[in-house]
Protein backbone atom coordinates (compact mmCIF):
# COMPACT_ATOMS: atom_id res chain seq x y z
CA UNK A 1 0.00 0.00 0.00
CA UNK A 2 3.06 2.53 0.40
CA UNK A 3 4.38 1.90 -3.27
CA UNK A 4 6.26 4.90 -4.89
CA UNK A 5 6.75 6.28 -7.95
CA UNK A 6 10.34 8.18 -8.02
CA UNK A 7 9.33 10.67 -10.88
CA UNK A 8 5.77 12.09 -9.29
CA UNK A 9 6.10 15.35 -7.99
CA UNK A 10 5.99 14.49 -4.12
CA UNK A 11 8.81 12.36 -4.83
CA UNK A 12 10.84 15.41 -6.41
CA UNK A 13 9.65 16.93 -4.07
CA UNK A 14 11.30 14.92 -1.25
CA UNK A 15 14.47 14.77 -3.31
CA UNK A 16 15.08 18.30 -3.46
CA UNK A 17 14.28 18.63 0.35
CA UNK A 18 17.08 16.06 1.16
CA UNK A 19 19.84 17.61 -1.26
CA UNK A 20 18.65 20.88 0.94
CA UNK A 21 18.95 19.64 4.05
CA UNK A 22 22.64 17.95 2.68
CA UNK A 23 23.83 21.06 1.53
CA UNK A 24 22.59 22.81 5.05
CA UNK A 25 24.65 20.29 7.00
CA UNK A 26 27.85 20.69 4.56
CA UNK A 27 27.33 17.45 2.59
CA UNK A 28 26.78 19.52 -0.88
CA UNK A 29 28.84 21.64 -2.78
CA UNK A 30 29.49 22.85 -5.98
CA UNK A 31 33.00 22.70 -7.26
CA UNK A 32 35.22 22.97 -10.45
CA UNK A 33 37.07 19.22 -10.39
CA UNK A 34 37.96 16.98 -12.90
CA UNK A 35 35.33 14.22 -13.41
CA UNK A 36 34.27 11.58 -15.47
CA UNK A 37 32.59 12.55 -18.83
CA UNK A 38 30.76 10.84 -21.01
CA UNK A 39 31.07 12.77 -25.00
CA UNK A 40 28.68 10.25 -26.47
CA UNK A 41 25.75 11.18 -23.51
CA UNK A 42 27.20 14.65 -22.94
CA UNK A 43 27.13 14.26 -19.62
CA UNK A 44 29.32 14.01 -16.45
CA UNK A 45 29.11 10.93 -15.00
CA UNK A 46 30.38 8.94 -11.37
CA UNK A 47 32.47 6.58 -10.89
CA UNK A 48 29.99 3.94 -10.55
CA UNK A 49 28.42 4.31 -13.62
CA UNK A 50 31.90 3.63 -15.35
CA UNK A 51 33.20 0.24 -16.48
CA UNK A 52 36.92 -1.03 -17.32
CA UNK A 53 36.96 -2.71 -20.37
CA UNK A 54 40.15 -4.82 -21.81
CA UNK A 55 40.96 -3.49 -25.57
CA UNK A 56 43.74 -3.91 -27.91
CA UNK A 57 45.75 -0.91 -28.36
CA UNK A 58 49.04 0.18 -29.61
CA UNK A 59 51.87 1.57 -26.83
CA UNK A 60 53.80 4.24 -29.05
CA UNK A 61 57.20 5.20 -28.43
CA UNK A 62 57.83 9.11 -28.88
CA UNK A 63 61.51 10.46 -29.01
CA UNK A 64 61.55 14.15 -26.99
CA UNK A 65 64.32 15.97 -27.43
CA UNK A 66 66.22 17.48 -24.06
CA UNK A 67 66.56 20.65 -24.04
CA UNK A 68 69.82 21.87 -24.96
CA UNK A 69 71.63 18.85 -24.89
CA UNK A 70 71.23 16.95 -27.82
CA UNK A 71 70.06 14.21 -25.87
CA UNK A 72 66.36 12.28 -26.46
CA UNK A 73 64.00 10.62 -23.51
CA UNK A 74 61.86 8.19 -25.15
CA UNK A 75 58.22 7.93 -23.15
CA UNK A 76 55.80 5.45 -23.70
CA UNK A 77 52.17 6.08 -24.53
CA UNK A 78 48.65 5.19 -25.67
CA UNK A 79 47.62 8.62 -26.18
CA UNK A 80 49.36 10.29 -28.45
CA UNK A 81 46.69 12.55 -29.28
CA UNK A 82 47.02 14.42 -25.92
CA UNK A 83 50.78 15.51 -26.51
CA UNK A 84 49.49 18.64 -26.83
CA UNK A 85 48.36 18.85 -23.01
CA UNK A 86 51.14 17.08 -22.29
CA UNK A 87 52.66 19.40 -19.04
CA UNK A 88 55.61 17.29 -17.61
CA UNK A 89 57.48 14.07 -18.30
CA UNK A 90 57.81 11.24 -15.15
CA UNK A 91 60.33 8.90 -14.03
CA UNK A 92 60.98 7.16 -10.62
CA UNK A 93 63.85 8.31 -9.09
CA UNK A 94 65.02 4.89 -8.90
CA UNK A 95 65.49 4.53 -12.07
CA UNK A 96 69.09 3.91 -13.40
CA UNK A 97 68.16 4.45 -17.06
CA UNK A 98 66.18 7.75 -16.37
CA UNK A 99 67.02 9.60 -12.89
CA UNK A 100 69.64 12.08 -14.43
CA UNK A 101 67.44 13.85 -16.46
CA UNK A 102 64.93 15.09 -13.31
CA UNK A 103 65.14 18.65 -13.78
CA UNK A 104 65.72 18.86 -16.97
CA UNK A 105 63.21 20.23 -19.63
CA UNK A 106 62.14 18.07 -22.46
CA UNK A 107 60.40 19.14 -25.80
CA UNK A 108 56.93 18.29 -26.88
CA UNK A 109 56.96 16.89 -30.66
CA UNK A 110 54.69 18.34 -33.05
CA UNK A 111 53.99 21.36 -30.41
CA UNK A 112 57.50 22.39 -29.77
CA UNK A 113 56.56 23.83 -26.12
CA UNK A 114 58.86 23.05 -23.11
CA UNK A 115 57.93 20.53 -19.80
CA UNK A 116 59.82 19.94 -17.21
CA UNK A 117 60.90 16.26 -16.26
CA UNK A 118 59.76 15.85 -12.72
CA UNK A 119 60.52 12.21 -10.40
CA UNK A 120 57.90 10.23 -8.81
CA UNK A 121 58.42 7.22 -7.19
CA UNK A 122 54.53 6.26 -8.70
CA UNK A 123 56.00 6.06 -12.09
CA UNK A 124 56.19 1.84 -13.00
CA UNK A 125 59.85 1.85 -14.40
CA UNK A 126 59.04 -2.13 -16.30
CA UNK A 127 56.34 -0.16 -17.91
CA UNK A 128 57.04 0.53 -21.60
CA UNK A 129 60.59 2.72 -21.09
CA UNK A 130 60.04 3.88 -17.48
CA UNK A 131 58.98 7.75 -18.19
CA UNK A 132 55.65 8.97 -19.08
CA UNK A 133 54.00 11.71 -20.40
CA UNK A 134 51.58 13.52 -17.78
CA UNK A 135 48.50 15.28 -19.74
CA UNK A 136 45.63 16.65 -18.37
CA UNK A 137 43.81 14.60 -18.23
CA UNK A 138 44.78 11.13 -19.82
CA UNK A 139 43.78 8.85 -16.79
CA UNK A 140 43.43 8.89 -12.93
CA UNK A 141 47.23 8.39 -12.68
CA UNK A 142 47.80 12.12 -14.43
CA UNK A 143 45.32 13.58 -12.39
CA UNK A 144 47.02 12.30 -8.89
CA UNK A 145 50.26 13.62 -10.42
CA UNK A 146 48.98 17.08 -11.27
CA UNK A 147 47.29 18.21 -7.61
CA UNK A 148 50.94 16.29 -6.23
CA UNK A 149 53.11 18.14 -8.46
CA UNK A 150 51.07 21.35 -8.94
CA UNK A 151 51.21 21.82 -12.37
CA UNK A 152 49.64 23.39 -15.28
CA UNK A 153 46.26 22.57 -17.03
CA UNK A 154 45.53 22.32 -20.15
CA UNK A 155 42.28 22.01 -21.33
CA UNK A 156 42.61 18.76 -23.64
CA UNK A 157 38.70 17.76 -24.94
CA UNK A 158 35.33 19.02 -25.27
CA UNK A 159 32.29 17.98 -23.99
CA UNK A 160 31.95 16.36 -27.85
CA UNK A 161 35.15 14.33 -27.42
CA UNK A 162 36.99 16.93 -29.79
CA UNK A 163 40.16 18.25 -28.86
CA UNK A 164 41.03 21.87 -27.77
CA UNK A 165 44.17 24.20 -27.69
CA UNK A 166 46.01 21.15 -30.14
CA UNK A 167 46.82 23.79 -32.59
CA UNK A 168 45.55 22.42 -36.21
CA UNK A 169 44.44 19.30 -34.39
CA UNK A 170 41.52 21.29 -32.54
CA UNK A 171 38.47 20.35 -33.64
CA UNK A 172 39.40 16.70 -34.48
CA UNK A 173 37.78 13.85 -32.61
CA UNK A 174 40.29 11.59 -30.36
CA UNK A 175 40.16 8.95 -32.52
CA UNK A 176 40.90 10.82 -35.73
CA UNK A 177 43.39 13.15 -34.13
CA UNK A 178 45.15 9.80 -32.52
CA UNK A 179 45.66 8.69 -36.10
CA UNK A 180 46.39 11.87 -37.54
CA UNK A 181 49.10 12.78 -34.75
CA UNK A 182 50.86 8.51 -35.19
CA UNK A 183 50.75 9.67 -39.23
CA UNK A 184 53.33 12.96 -38.38
CA UNK A 185 54.91 11.54 -35.67
CA UNK A 186 55.88 8.49 -37.89
CA UNK A 187 56.69 10.57 -41.13
CA UNK A 188 58.76 12.83 -38.92
CA UNK A 189 61.05 10.00 -37.28
CA UNK A 190 59.71 10.87 -33.96
CA UNK A 191 57.84 7.29 -33.01
CA UNK A 192 60.54 4.98 -32.62
CA UNK A 193 58.15 1.55 -32.55
CA UNK A 194 54.56 0.34 -31.60
CA UNK A 195 53.56 -2.78 -29.73
CA UNK A 196 50.37 -4.73 -29.95
CA UNK A 197 48.72 -4.67 -26.22
CA UNK A 198 45.86 -5.36 -23.76
CA UNK A 199 44.75 -2.44 -22.05
CA UNK A 200 42.48 -1.20 -19.83
CA UNK A 201 39.73 1.32 -21.22
CA UNK A 202 36.81 3.21 -19.14
CA UNK A 203 33.76 2.68 -20.70
CA UNK A 204 30.46 4.57 -19.60
CA UNK A 205 28.23 1.50 -18.41
CA UNK A 206 25.26 3.00 -20.03
CA UNK A 207 26.45 3.38 -23.41
CA UNK A 208 29.31 1.52 -23.75
CA UNK A 209 31.62 3.96 -25.11
CA UNK A 210 34.89 5.77 -23.95
CA UNK A 211 34.75 8.63 -21.04
CA UNK A 212 36.91 11.00 -20.55
CA UNK A 213 38.62 12.84 -17.67
CA UNK A 214 37.78 16.47 -17.99
CA UNK A 215 37.81 19.27 -15.33
CA UNK A 216 34.42 20.98 -15.08
CA UNK A 217 32.08 22.77 -12.85
CA UNK A 218 29.38 19.91 -10.59
CA UNK A 219 27.49 19.43 -7.83
CA UNK A 220 28.71 16.73 -5.28
CA UNK A 221 28.43 15.01 -2.37
CA UNK A 222 30.90 14.71 -0.09
CA UNK A 223 31.58 10.83 0.89
CA UNK A 224 35.60 10.37 0.25
CA UNK A 225 36.27 11.53 4.01
CA UNK A 226 32.84 9.83 5.22
CA UNK A 227 33.87 6.04 4.12
CA UNK A 228 34.67 4.81 7.47
CA UNK A 229 31.45 6.24 8.52
CA UNK A 230 29.37 4.34 5.81
CA UNK A 231 31.18 1.37 6.96
CA UNK A 232 30.11 1.50 10.08
CA UNK A 233 26.62 1.92 9.22
CA UNK A 234 26.98 -1.07 7.03
CA UNK A 235 28.10 -3.31 9.80
CA UNK A 236 24.96 -2.53 11.63
CA UNK A 237 22.75 -3.95 8.44
CA UNK A 238 22.44 -7.80 8.60
CA UNK A 239 23.84 -9.07 4.94
CA UNK A 240 22.08 -11.95 3.30
CA UNK A 241 24.13 -13.72 2.10
CA UNK A 242 27.07 -12.21 4.60
CA UNK A 243 29.94 -12.19 2.16
CA UNK A 244 28.16 -9.64 -0.10
CA UNK A 245 28.87 -6.94 2.54
CA UNK A 246 32.90 -7.05 1.48
CA UNK A 247 31.34 -5.91 -1.50
CA UNK A 248 31.03 -2.41 -0.03
CA UNK A 249 33.76 -2.36 2.35
CA UNK A 250 35.88 -2.79 -0.26
CA UNK A 251 34.08 0.15 -2.63
CA UNK A 252 34.37 2.29 0.52
CA UNK A 253 38.13 1.67 0.58
CA UNK A 254 38.56 2.22 -3.20
CA UNK A 255 36.75 6.06 -3.27
CA UNK A 256 39.23 8.38 -4.96
CA UNK A 257 37.17 11.43 -4.73
CA UNK A 258 33.33 12.48 -3.85
CA UNK A 259 30.43 11.95 -5.64
CA UNK A 260 29.42 14.16 -8.92
CA UNK A 261 25.74 14.19 -8.20
CA UNK A 262 24.60 16.59 -11.44
CA UNK A 263 23.97 15.33 -14.72
CA UNK A 264 23.67 17.13 -18.02
CA UNK A 265 20.20 15.95 -18.76
CA UNK A 266 16.68 16.75 -19.37
CA UNK A 267 15.16 14.14 -17.60
CA UNK A 268 15.48 13.84 -13.93
CA UNK A 269 14.67 15.25 -10.66
CA UNK A 270 16.31 19.43 -10.75
CA UNK A 271 18.91 20.41 -9.01
CA UNK A 272 17.18 23.01 -6.59
CA UNK A 273 19.64 25.88 -6.67
CA UNK A 274 20.19 29.46 -8.27
CA UNK A 275 23.57 30.65 -8.16
CA UNK A 276 25.31 34.25 -9.46
CA UNK A 277 26.67 33.81 -12.72
CA UNK A 278 29.32 36.34 -11.90
CA UNK A 279 31.03 35.18 -8.67
CA UNK A 280 28.94 32.10 -7.78
CA UNK A 281 27.14 32.83 -4.92
CA UNK A 282 24.54 30.27 -3.79
CA UNK A 283 20.83 30.53 -4.02
CA UNK A 284 19.14 27.66 -2.39
CA UNK A 285 15.27 26.98 -3.31
CA UNK A 286 12.70 27.70 -0.37
CA UNK A 287 11.94 24.35 1.55
CA UNK A 288 8.16 25.46 1.47
CA UNK A 289 8.34 25.99 -2.14
CA UNK A 290 9.81 22.74 -3.54
CA UNK A 291 9.68 21.28 -6.27
CA UNK A 292 11.28 23.59 -8.00
CA UNK A 293 12.58 23.73 -11.77
CA UNK A 294 14.96 26.36 -11.66
CA UNK A 295 15.70 25.77 -15.38
CA UNK A 296 12.08 27.54 -15.91
CA UNK A 297 11.17 29.20 -12.94
CA UNK A 298 12.60 32.73 -12.31
CA UNK A 299 15.03 33.30 -9.38
CA UNK A 300 12.97 34.40 -5.86
CA UNK A 301 15.61 37.48 -6.58
CA UNK A 302 17.17 39.34 -9.56
CA UNK A 303 20.56 40.24 -8.51
CA UNK A 304 23.32 38.70 -6.10
CA UNK A 305 23.51 39.86 -3.03
CA UNK A 306 27.27 40.03 -2.60
CA UNK A 307 28.43 41.55 -5.81
CA UNK A 308 25.05 42.85 -7.76
CA UNK A 309 25.44 40.45 -10.63
CA UNK A 310 22.74 37.93 -12.64
CA UNK A 311 20.69 35.35 -10.65
CA UNK A 312 20.25 32.26 -13.09
CA UNK A 313 18.88 28.71 -12.04
CA UNK A 314 20.43 25.42 -11.95
CA UNK A 315 20.84 23.73 -15.39
CA UNK A 316 21.89 20.04 -13.97
CA UNK A 317 19.57 17.53 -12.63
CA UNK A 318 20.20 14.94 -10.01
CA UNK A 319 21.83 11.74 -10.64
CA UNK A 320 19.11 9.11 -10.35
CA UNK A 321 20.58 7.88 -7.47
CA UNK A 322 20.26 10.87 -5.14
CA UNK A 323 16.52 9.61 -6.07
CA UNK A 324 16.83 6.40 -5.06
CA UNK A 325 18.72 6.60 -2.27
CA UNK A 326 15.90 7.60 -0.03
CA UNK A 327 12.89 5.21 -1.17
CA UNK A 328 13.49 4.29 2.57
CA UNK A 329 12.48 7.17 3.78
CA UNK A 330 9.71 7.70 1.74
CA UNK A 331 8.03 5.15 2.06
CA UNK A 332 8.00 5.21 6.22
CA UNK A 333 6.26 8.93 5.53
CA UNK A 334 9.80 10.99 5.75
CA UNK A 335 9.28 13.75 6.53
CA UNK A 336 5.57 14.47 7.48
CA UNK A 337 4.00 11.09 8.57
CA UNK A 338 5.52 10.92 11.95
CA UNK A 339 3.36 8.40 13.22
CA UNK A 340 3.95 6.33 10.61
CA UNK A 341 8.16 7.05 10.80
CA UNK A 342 8.37 5.75 14.30
CA UNK A 343 6.53 2.16 13.20
CA UNK A 344 8.19 1.37 9.52
CA UNK A 345 11.54 2.86 9.71
CA UNK A 346 14.54 1.61 9.56
CA UNK A 347 12.77 -0.99 7.07
CA UNK A 348 12.51 -4.31 7.22
CA UNK A 349 14.32 -5.38 4.30
CA UNK A 350 16.23 -4.50 1.16
CA UNK A 351 16.24 -7.00 -1.66
CA UNK A 352 18.79 -6.02 -4.82
CA UNK A 353 21.16 -7.27 -6.89
CA UNK A 354 24.75 -7.44 -6.86
CA UNK A 355 26.09 -4.94 -9.53
CA UNK A 356 24.49 -2.01 -7.75
CA UNK A 357 25.62 -2.78 -4.20
CA UNK A 358 28.74 -0.09 -5.06
CA UNK A 359 25.70 2.14 -6.37
CA UNK A 360 22.01 1.75 -4.49
CA UNK A 361 23.07 0.16 -0.93
CA UNK A 362 26.11 2.41 -0.58
CA UNK A 363 24.39 5.90 -1.65
CA UNK A 364 21.26 4.77 0.72
CA UNK A 365 23.68 3.90 3.25
CA UNK A 366 25.19 7.24 2.99
CA UNK A 367 22.35 9.58 2.52
CA UNK A 368 20.18 7.71 5.20
CA UNK A 369 23.01 7.81 7.93
CA UNK A 370 23.31 12.20 6.79
CA UNK A 371 19.92 12.85 6.85
CA UNK A 372 18.99 11.13 10.40
CA UNK A 373 22.16 9.62 11.62
CA UNK A 374 20.10 5.80 11.47
CA UNK A 375 20.34 2.73 9.23
CA UNK A 376 17.93 2.54 6.19
CA UNK A 377 16.92 -1.35 6.44
CA UNK A 378 17.71 -4.13 9.03
CA UNK A 379 18.18 -6.75 6.50
CA UNK A 380 19.92 -6.44 3.17
CA UNK A 381 19.25 -9.64 0.66
CA UNK A 382 21.31 -9.75 -1.95
CA UNK A 383 20.65 -11.83 -4.71
CA UNK A 384 22.32 -13.88 -7.60
CA UNK A 385 21.84 -12.70 -11.43
CA UNK A 386 21.50 -15.14 -14.37
CA UNK A 387 24.15 -14.87 -16.31
CA UNK A 388 24.32 -14.65 -20.42
CA UNK A 389 26.85 -16.20 -22.51
CA UNK A 390 29.63 -13.82 -22.30
CA UNK A 391 29.22 -14.24 -18.86
CA UNK A 392 27.52 -10.76 -17.97
CA UNK A 393 24.08 -10.04 -16.01
CA UNK A 394 21.36 -10.69 -19.07
CA UNK A 395 20.64 -7.64 -20.55
CA UNK A 396 18.74 -5.57 -23.28
CA UNK A 397 21.28 -3.06 -23.41
CA UNK A 398 24.20 -5.66 -23.66
CA UNK A 399 22.18 -7.43 -26.48
CA UNK A 400 23.69 -10.85 -24.64
CA UNK A 401 19.51 -12.24 -24.05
Amino acid sequence: SLEYITMSKDYKRKVQLSVLLMYEKGFVYKGKHAVYWCPYCHTAIAREETEDREEKGKLNYINFDIAGSGEKITIATTRPELLHACVAIAVNPNDERNKRYIGKKAVVPIFGKEVEIIGDEDVEMNFGTGAEMVCTFGDKEDLIMFHRHKLEEIKAVDEDGRLLNAGKYTGLSVEDARSAIISELKSNGILIKQEEILHTVKIHDRCEHPVELLSSEQWFMKTKEFAEKIKEQAEKIRWIPEFTKRYLLDWADYIDWDWVISRQRKFDTPLPFWSCEKCGYILPADKEKLPVDPRIEKAPIENCPRCGGKIVGESSTCDVWVDSSISPLVIAGWPENEELFKKAFPANIRIQGTEIIRSWAFYTIYRVWALTGNIPFKDLLIHGLVLGPDNRKMSKSFGNV
